[in-house]
């Protein structure tokens, strides 16, 4: 999916894994909602 490949682009630019993309998708959340996370830097709280 073109959208997650972003989405891990955007996280590594942050520092974040794209594990930890799959993990927070594999458990529940969409893609918006982990876009939205890494946005509003509220990632770590998760």
């Amino acid at each position: 999916n073109e959208y997650v490949d972003d989405i891990k682009s955007v996280a590594q630019y942050y520092g974040y894994d794209s594990d930890e993309i799959d993990c927070l998708l594999n458990n529940g959340f969409t893609p918006e909602e982990v876009e939205e996370m890494l946005y509003a830097d509220d990632f770590l709280e998760v």
